[in-house]
């Protein structure tokens, strides 16, 4: 495996996602803007971890090999993921 830049993250895995609206700007913006960024940002989460782990899933199909200790294991399978696709409905 290449050595890491200096600086870099040493794990291949994304961190766990925690998106948040924050709170500080609660009482600076109206609560209807508030509540649809918050809205948005808990769809944008969820959409990272279903593309994270789709993509592992799918190239995994082509190596065959077990992910590496270092990279967060997907949620659900690729078939479960092809199943809740929300485009496919």
């Amino acid at each position: 495996m290449p050595k890491s830049l200096p600086g870099a993250a040493s794990s291949l895995s994304p961190p766990t996602l925690r998106i948040r609206a924050p709170e500080g700007l609660a009482g600076a913006i109206d609560p209807e803007t508030h509540a649809a960024v918050s809205a948005r940002l808990a769809i944008q989460e969820q959409d990272a971890i279903r593309w994270h782990d789709a993509c592992l899933l799918y190239f995994q199909t082509f190596s065959k090999r077990p992910f590496p200790d270092d990279v967060e294991a997907p949620r659900q399978s690729l078939t479960e993921l092809k199943a809740s696709d929300p485009l496919a409905r």
